[in-house]
């Protein structure tokens, strides 16, 4: 059932004009004059519409939509959203309308991914910000623009980065001809843009989040103490985020950007759930287990009750013993 409901919802979805009616989510709107500008904006001969929600002050016959959020009339500029308010979220939609603050409605235009621009100011999702130079001010991708004297992440200056020749490498990794960047999202530790010191003509990307050049190896941005980039190896176990952190060259072994403690190198195996152990420790996410046994030691795939692994004697979870004596 619910896979033959989504489609017929789609199809319907937003303003659609057919057989001189025009539809809103499927249901048709009352009064005259109806143009339907793109499938979240509508005027008639009184009102504009976004979405379902009329404004009023809007200035009718000279107003016009950008994109699916931003529009203008011949006074001011707006950036309309959709929101779901979290008690409600499967079954209610909400739409703010904001009037742009000092936007000049003759000269904003629309670039690409909620990003415009006026003669003055660029703008993401509505808000301001500055740039040195507007009239050549581009999108990268939905993180950087450039002009041709800077570039910026997250509307922010790129300290020292080339506009002509900085590229995106990947979803973390960017460059320049004189530099590596790693950038991070907002929500993780490693937000923000960082330069990586590195030599650039010998920087190679490893296993994310690892890099390293002929001198020296790299865990997101940071340098690994110790670590020889001729016999580093990463991702050796499974897949598990925890158990990709765990790494060697000839004389360690690194979790993240830490050697681990006592270890034996030869000996060391990924147990698994950020587990590892050699044949005189076990080791959580880089730090020894006390008491717990290598030669017994074991994880549960999907966990047990308050633990996630045991030895012969004990249980425990996240390194921690769990229990008493078994």
């Amino acid at each position: 059932m619910i896979i033959g409901v989504i489609p017929f919802a789609r199809c319907n979805s937003g303003y659609k004009q057919k057989n001189g009616k025009v539809t809103f989510d499927g249901r048709e709107m009352e009064g005259k004059g109806w143009i339907v500008l793109n499938e979240s904006f509508a005027k008639n001969d009184s009102v504009v519409y976004y979405k379902s929600r009329a404004f009023e002050y809007a200035d009718v016959a000279t107003f016009a939509a950008l994109d699916d959020h931003y529009a203008k009339d011949k006074y001011k500029v707006y950036y309309c959203d959709e929101y779901r308010e979290g008690q409600n979220y499967y079954t209610t939609k909400k739409q703010t309308i904001v009037t742009i603050e000092n936007a000049i409605p003759t000269s904003f235009e629309y670039i690409k991914d909620d990003y415009a621009k006026d003669e003055k100011l660029a703008y993401y999702k509505g808000r301001s910000f500055k740039v040195k130079d507007l009239a050549t001010l581009a999108l990268i991708n939905e993180r950087f623009l450039k002009d041709k004297y800077q570039v910026y992440f997250e509307r922010a200056t790129v300290r020292n980065a080339d506009p002509r020749s900085f590229r995106v490498l990947n979803q973390n990794y960017a460059e320049d001809t004189s530099h590596i960047y790693y950038y991070g999202f907002r929500n993780e530790v490693n937000n923000g843009i960082h330069q990586i010191p590195c030599n650039k003509e010998t920087f190679t990307l490893l296993a994310y989040p690892y890099s390293k050049d002929d001198a020296a190896v790299f865990y997101v941005y940071t340098k690994i103490s110790g670590a020889d980039p001729a016999s580093f190896t990463t991702i050796w176990g499974d897949s598990s985020p925890e158990d990709v952190n765990y790494t060697k060259d000839k004389t360690y072994v690194f979790y993240k950007d830490k050697i681990l403690p006592e270890v034996n190198v030869p000996g060391f195996k990924i147990v698994g759930l950020g587990y590892g152990a050699d044949g005189r420790h076990v080791y959580f996410q880089g730090r020894i287990v006390k008491g717990a046994d290598p030669a017994t030691f074991k994880t549960y795939e999907h966990g047990f009750g308050d633990a996630d692994s045991e030895d012969a004697t004990h249980k425990y979870n996240a390194g921690v013993r769990a229990d008493k004596e078994i």
